[in-house]
């Protein structure tokens, strides 16, 4: 008997979930795929295009993510020293695509600059709200280099 392809994702998506495996109070451990053995940190730092999504499908429908991925989400909102708001901040467009706002300007200002002098030519919301982040982030650098 064949699965649905509706019912064969949700199981997947469940086994995904259920793969998150909690150490302690203070950390947790992905136990599969790419971010095999990487702690929530490290994610964070290396794919928040993947803890933006996480945090979105958490938000949406809580009432039916399974309890492993509820508890990954909610650790990730409970953490202090993980700036959600930022995590959140991801480019859905162009080479930087799944990226975060902060990763793409520490790694490349040059693609900020361009951005935000591209902005008001966009009618994409995501471009202009990255466009507005660079800039901001851009008059910071200055500043410091200056002080």
């Amino acid at each position: 008997m064949a699965m649905g392809k509706r019912a064969g994702a949700v199981r997947v998506a469940a086994l995904c979930a259920m793969a998150w495996v909690l150490q302690d109070a203070f950390s947790m451990t992905v136990s599969f795929g790419k971010h095999r053995g990487k702690t929530m940190q490290e994610l964070v730092e290396e794919d928040p295009g993947y803890c933006s999504w996480m945090l979105q499908t958490y938000r949406e429908d809580k009432e039916n993510c399974n309890p492993a991925f509820k508890a990954a989400a909610e650790y990730l909102l409970d953490q202090d020293d993980i700036d959600v708001e930022e995590l959140e901040q991801v480019i859905n467009f162009g080479k930087y695509k799944g990226q975060g706002f902060k990763q793409v300007m520490d790694e490349d200002p040059d693609y900020g600059q361009w951005v935000v002098g591209a902005a008001e030519e966009s009618g994409n919301p995501n471009f202009r709200a990255f466009a507005e982040f660079a800039g901001e982030y851009l008059e910071k650098a200055e500043a410091q280099a200056s002080a």
